[in-house]
């Protein structure tokens, strides 16, 4: 055979045809067209997929398509795809190795080529997405020869994977001693069973020898169940960046894959059930099975809506003896929980304590919140402020809960402004539309209470509801909580003095004193400023952080130049991406994580006033799983990268 000219035809011409083309073109109905028609466009559509595979098999070759297709001949597009896959594969091993394709390179790939006894595009595909070199597919596809439970059971070996995005690779010499065991049919056949079996075990010494003896038994020594189990938790920790963190056996043994679900890669989730994630206390454990073995298809919505809302955004700090409650409340109370499930949307539900909303409900009853849900939310959102305390707010509910056509004053308040805002934008009928609005407000909220009545108003034991007060202790809200008036009033300064108990005598004003001070000139103080103090106090409070973060006789605080107030902001944000990221990575199994702590020391003198905003939005950034997008390694280098390529200043006074 001579080596063909490579220029005589096109590498890149035409489109590329692969099988599902064929199908899919073939499949089309054409009206008016025969079956003749329609046949010799199939022979098309074949003939050019045929010469598309011979034309690209010939550029690794170096061969003219024309000969080389009329060497080998493929009948079928399966033939000639395969025959590409297999030059593909050897060219890039040849490439690895820096060697270049010669003379005797068609017939290495022709040995393998004939060895298959039936030559399909499925085969191909295995191919191409096996990692395994062309002589060890010689070797396997001899050893299978023209036995049809053999090829079947090897397509299986080969294609199957570990994971949803990662192929399984069992090495040549355990698929050769399976195929040549004898036992090969029976595997064939019960390879369902066997699935998790391979998937765990491929990888330890003697995986061939354990799985001819586990078939040669009458029956397996292992539990298909318990294996599946065992598959599963490794899936589920490998989606989980939170359940990767946790052991194996705690897993298995509180198995439940809709539990599983709950504990997805939420950004702040992580950081609310688990706060120190390199030492996972006992009580977290407890909570992580408890809610596991809880959760069911009937509470799984309630519970992942809390999860990625409430837990994850909502800014009202729960206890996880709180949390557990308030599920085994839901789980009782259906009300409660079609309650939840409805007002869970906004962010004023998100921000109450869990403690609080329950007693909500034991007042009034999850029934009556349920069929009033809207007046209960824009309640909780607009009036709370108005009472000087929880008790009188509550008994305003109690007064207007009932009642179908109730608006708060912040809402008449806005009716109003919208009002007005259509007078002014619209000058030919701004008053008319105006008026529109008006008349509908008046009509429902002042006109149909009178003659329908405003509902009947809930009776209330308040000595009841001091107990229940009591007991949630609310005396200062948390964060995010709905604050008081009274209790705001307690952080802010008054305009006006409050009058002393008893009366004092009024003071007789100094005339004479005002007048000169109103003449005379201001005074200006002059306050110096300790420049060399307020230094020194910004650097003890970075050497308090990095020395409480990176416990070493060795001062690394020593080697900064320059400290700054903007800096030391970031520094706790920095050392919580290195922990993060040191914990990611010993979790997918790396021992040795190329982050440290001292990545921060040099990250901390790039900070300047030009990439802070750039520098803190790239240590919060992150994925859709909830891993962090960049670590400060990486970060570092983009600074060093931005720095280099920023244009230098130029002088105003430059001429042109």
């Amino acid at each position: 055979m001579k080596i063909g000219i490579i220029n005589s035809y096109n590498v890149n011409s035409g489109n590329k045809f692969g099988h599902a083309d064929i199908r899919s073109r073939s499949n089309q109905s054409f009206t008016g067209l025969t079956q003749r028609v329609t046949g010799l466009f199939h022979t098309r559509a074949k003939n050019a997929a045929i010469n598309e595979y011979m034309n690209r098999t010939g550029y690794y070759l170096m061969y003219n398509p024309a000969e080389l297709k009329q060497t080998i001949a493929p009948k079928t597009v399966g033939e000639s795809q395969l025959l590409f896959r297999l030059t593909e594969n050897y060219v890039s091993e040849l490439t690895k190795k820096h060697q270049q394709v010669t003379a005797n390179t068609l017939s290495i790939i022709l040995n393998v080529y004939n060895s298959i006894s039936k030559r399909t595009t499925e085969l191909a595909d295995i191919v191409k997405i096996n990692t395994k070199s062309i002589g060890e597919y010689s070797e396997l596809f001899k050893l299978a020869g023209k036995d049809k439970q053999k090829n079947e059971l090897l397509k299986k070996l080969l294609t199957l994977k570990s994971n949803e995005n990662q192929m399984l690779d069992i090495s040549q010499k355990n698929i050769i001693k399976i195929l040549s065991s004898g036992k090969a049919k029976k595997l064939n056949k019960n390879f369902e069973k066997f699935r998790s079996y391979i998937i765990l075990n491929s990888n330890n010494e003697n995986f061939a020898e354990n799985l001819i003896k586990e078939l040669q038994a009458k029956r397996p020594s292992f539990k298909q169940a318990q294996l599946n189990r065992q598959l599963n938790v490794r899936k589920a920790k490998s989606e989980s960046y939170l359940l990767g963190l946790l052991p194996d056996k705690f897993l298995e043994e509180n198995y439940n894959p809709l539990g599983f679900k709950l504990f997805r890669n939420y950004s702040n989730l992580i950081k609310n059930i688990v706060p120190d994630a390199d030492n996972i206390s006992q009580k977290d454990l407890d909570f992580i099975a408890s809610v596991i073995s809880t959760t069911n298809k009937k509470n799984f919505a309630a519970r992942t809506e809390y999860f990625e809302n409430d837990l994850n955004y909502g800014k009202a700090k729960n206890s996880k003896d709180d949390i557990l409650v308030f599920f085994n409340r839901m789980d009782k109370d259906e009300n409660f929980r079609k309650l939840y499930e409805k007002t869970s949307a906004h962010i004023t539900i998100q921000n109450i304590p869990l403690q609080e909303l329950m007693m909500y409900a034991d007042i009034f009853g999850s029934k009556n919140l349920l069929d009033r849900s809207e007046n209960f939310v824009r309640m909780l959102k607009y009036d709370v402020y108005n009472y000087e305390t929880k008790k009188d707010f509550i008994a305003h509910m109690g007064k207007r809960l009932n009642n179908r056509f109730y608006i708060t004053n912040t809402e008449v308040e806005r009716a109003r402004e919208e009002e007005y805002y259509t007078r002014l934008v619209n000058p030919f009928f701004g008053n008319t539309k105006a008026n529109l609005k008006r008349y509908k407000r008046k009509f429902k909220y002042d006109l149909m209470p009178k003659v329908l009545g405003t509902g009947k108003q809930i009776k209330l034991d308040m000595k009841q509801v001091e107990e229940k007060l009591s007991k949630i202790a609310a005396l200062k809200p948390q964060s995010g909580t709905n604050i008081l008036r009274s209790e705001l009033a307690e952080n802010l300064t008054p305009v006006i003095a409050k009058p002393a108990s008893t009366p004092q005598k009024a003071a007789v004003p100094n005339i004479a004193a005002q007048v000169s001070q109103s003449t005379a000139a201001p005074v200006k103080l002059k306050i110096k400023r300790d420049y060399k103090q307020q230094k020194l106090l910004i650097k003890k409070e970075a050497q308090k952080i990095i020395k409480s973060r990176m416990r070493s006789k060795k001062d690394y605080s020593a080697n900064i130049k320059n400290f700054t107030k903007m800096r030391n902001e970031l520094l706790p944000l920095m050392f919580d991406s290195v922990k993060e990221t040191r914990a990611f990575q010993r979790a997918q199994g790396i021992k040795r994580p190329n982050v440290s702590n001292t990545d921060v020391i040099s990250l901390y003198e790039k900070i300047n006033g030009k990439n802070k905003k750039l520098a803190k939005y790239l240590l919060t950034k992150r994925k859709e799983n909830g891993e962090l997008e960049f670590n400060v390694k990486q970060i570092s280098e983009l600074l060093d990268e931005i720095q280099s390529k920023r244009p230098p200043k130029q002088s105003i006074n430059t001429k042109i």
